[in-house]
Parts: C-alpha cells; sequence; structure tokens
C-alpha cells in the first residue's frame, strides 16, 4: 500500500525493482464523520483461531467506563454474545468495509489490542487510536511461530498498558489532536493514502507484469 510496505518488504530480501507502491480501494469506503450525542468508545477484539483472553481483559477494563458507551466492532467468528454493543461484519461480504466505516463514523476513541485494517481506517479519519500493548504469546492453528507474533505499533496510535488504559482513553478525548500528525505521516506511509488513484495503479501493475 505505502512506502512502509516496500521498506520491510526490501529488509526481507524482494528486489526492489519488482515493489510497486499502488495504494488500497479500501479509502473509497470513507465518509464523513457525524455527530452524536454522548461518547463513543469503539473496541475491536483482536481476531485469533480462537478467543484470546487479551480481549476479555480489555473487555471487562472498558465497563469500568460508565460514562461512556462502549460499542464492540466485530467479524466472523467472534461471539457477539461476548461482548457489549456488538456490530458485526463478515470480511467475505461486500459491505464489511462500509459498516466498519459507518461505526468510526461516530467513534470518539478506537481501542484495540493491535492496529490492523480497522485501526488504519480509523487513523485516516482522524480518530485517537488506543493500543493495550500487553500479549501473551499462543500459536496461531498450532503453528509454533506465532510465539514470536511481529505486532508492530505505529507511532499513530497512542499506547499503554491494560492498568492504565481507562487513563489513557480520557487522556485522548480530552486531547484529540496530541497525534493528529503522526496519524497523518501513517497513512500516507503505510496507507499509501496519497495516492490519488489506486485501482489504476494497481491495473498498471497487472498490465505490465
Amino acid at each position: 500500500w505505502g512506502k512502509r510496505d516496500k521498506e520491510v518488504l526490501m529488509q526481507y530480501g524482494h528486489p526492489e525493482k519488482k515493489i510497486f507502491i499502488t495504494g488500497t480501494t479500501i479509502f473509497q469506503h470513507l465518509k464523513p464523520r457525524k455527530t452524536h450525542e454522548g461518547i463513543n468508545i469503539v473496541f475491536y477484539p483482536e481476531h485469533w483461531d480462537r478467543e484470546v483472553s487479551e480481549n476479555r481483559k480489555v473487555k471487562n477494563k472498558l465497563r469500568k467506563l460508565k460514562d461512556f458507551k462502549i460499542i464492540t466492532k466485530l467479524i466472523e467468528g467472534q461471539n457477539p454474545e461476548d461482548y457489549d454493543n456488538p456490530i458485526v461484519s463478515h470480511r467475505n461480504n461486500p459491505d464489511h468495509l462500509d459498516i466498519c466505516v459507518d461505526v468510526l463514523s461516530t467513534a470518539d476513541v478506537v481501542v484495540g489490542i493491535e492496529e490492523g485494517t480497522f485501526g488504519l481506517l480509523a487513523q485516516v479519519m482522524d480518530i485517537p487510536v488506543v493500543i493495550m500493548e500487553e500479549w501473551y504469546p499462543k500459536t496461531f492453528g498450532g503453528d509454533e511461530r506465532y510465539y514470536n507474533y511481529w505486532r508492530r505499533i505505529s507511532e499513530g496510535s497512542k499506547k499503554t498498558t491494560l492498568k492504565n488504559l481507562n487513563q489513557t482513553i480520557k487522556q485522548q478525548l480530552d486531547n484529540p489532536n496530541e497525534l493528529r500528525e503522526q496519524r497523518r505521516i501513517v497513512c500516507e506511509e503505510e496507507g499509501g493514502i496519497n495516492v490519488k488513484n489506486p485501482l489504476e495503479e494497481i491495473k498498471k501493475v497487472i498490465e505490465n507484469a
């Protein structure tokens, strides 16, 4: 998508001449943020091959924020009955990104365990993102290589611990512009948001292959 992807691929030995920055078409789904009553905290649990304890710990911590509405953005395979105010989308369905953006359009702060696509969408929409960093090594599908799972968190997100999670959320609500410039840089370098027509760039790569 962006310059950061290219740098990572080159670090792993891929030749520069075979790497093309195209941006991504997912940002075509963006829409303006909406005015709304109260404060909405959107939590997007980490999706794994099973439910993970970190999700439950963050969920329980967020429930102590009595003056805010907690909305949980889930995808297929996650149990809505386990979470507060769940909104579910399926990544194989054409309305998946539209549902994600609809949720984000009324979000005041977004909370996750890893940034992922949903966190990047939030940053593009200039919404503060808070990431609870604590993560306990675990397999994925029995694959022990995931014990060393690479969890890079960008400078566009506010990193915190479980203990300080709610305090950090309140701090970001009070200072929503603190990481605005960092979010802008992340959106360019990792999301390729500055590419004017990603679809045309992707087509060029295919046609010239």
